[in-house]
């Protein structure tokens, strides 16, 4: 882990990187070779904890606000992906179809999970037993957070694209109005931007890019 104020590193154990918990008091891995097994490293004092084994393949996880549940895109053996939700101590429980996505935000309360599947649609699925609701769109809106109070969602209208621009989408109403432009500060050689994280407080995010940069070499003498 490292911290974003004085950029020092710690390890904490073995594991692909899930999420931290609500409160950073620890982080949630894969198994680097198990893809079946969850584990909980302590950041600071404390022990592992192992989560139990669900017969389920994960391909990634993410906390729930109340940090007592997991949003997980999993799989049974020989069947499709699809979202479940995890309680930490208890039985995961399916609740959208067969899809893949990375693109998923939890709405704070944790009652309503946006989520961008293969076919464009943003589509915004209740954690509890109900039916999702499609937000129409012209172009594909990958969410990324939604706002304190629930009344908006934070999406990058066009992945890639750089600089990224972040709109807000009234739920309600399906109103889009132009947010933020995201880049680095040398945007020289970047042609990709994406992986885009809000805080809570909306007043910092990070986000992944990519830059390739070529030298030119002149060369004389050459027969």
């Amino acid at each position: 882990m490292q911290r974003t104020d004085d950029h020092s590193t710690v390890r904490l154990g073995d594991g692909r990187a899930m999420a931290l918990a609500p409160g950073a008091g620890s982080a949630l891995v894969l198994g680097c070779e198990d893809r079946t097994r969850l584990r909980i490293l302590p950041i600071g004092l404390g022990q592992p904890r192992d989560l139990p084994v669900t017969g389920l393949e994960y391909q990634w996880a993410r906390y729930f606000p109340d940090g007592r549940r997991l949003l997980v895109m999993a799989n049974e053996p020989q069947k499709p992906l699809r979202l479940y939700v995890q309680p930490l101590d208890g039985k995961p429980v399916p609740f959208s179809q067969p899809l893949v996505t990375r693109n998923v935000a939890i709405a704070p309360d944790g009652s309503r999970i946006a989520v961008l599947p293969a076919d464009g649609r943003l589509t915004v699925y209740p954690s509890e037993p109900g039916d999702p609701r499609v937000i129409p769109s012209n172009e594909p809106l990958a969410p990324i957070a939604w706002s304190r109070h629930g009344r908006f969602l934070q999406h990058l209208a066009r992945q890639g694209e750089v600089p990224a621009r972040i709109s807000r989408l009234n739920v309600s109403t399906g109103q889009v109005t132009p947010w933020k432009r995201v880049a680095p500060k040398d945007s020289m050689g970047v042609n990709f931007i994406t992986r885009v994280l809000i805080a809570a407080d909306e007043e910092s995010f990070v986000f992944t890019y990519r830059r390739v940069l070529s030298e030119l070499f002149v060369v004389e003498g050459w027969r």
